[in-house]
């Protein structure tokens, strides 16, 4: 399984890299290799977002304690620099 994260590099010190985002998980090569890879990812969507959005789930009305229904209202993937306000 692997494990990617998007950040930016913002400071070089040595072979010590600050990144600007925290990572969720400590890196360490017990554990497998860590690779760091530049990229670029022209077209990828930018500066977008979503306000003043009503969200509606329909459920069963007889069973109050329902789960069949939709659980995620906004989902941004694979675009940088986004927001949803309501």
């Amino acid at each position: 399984m692997d494990l990617v994260w998007d950040r930016s590099v913002s400071q070089v010190d040595g072979n010590q890299l600050t990144l600007d985002a925290p990572l969720t998980m400590a890196l360490d090569n017990a554990w497998g290799t860590v690779k760091v890879l530049r990229y670029s990812w022209p077209g990828r969507i930018a500066e977008a977002g979503l306000e003043n959005l009503t969200l509606a789930s329909d459920y069963d009305k007889k069973y109050p304690k329902d789960e069949d229904h939709c659980w995620t209202g906004v989902s941004i993937e694979n675009a940088e620099n986004c927001w949803c306000a309501g």
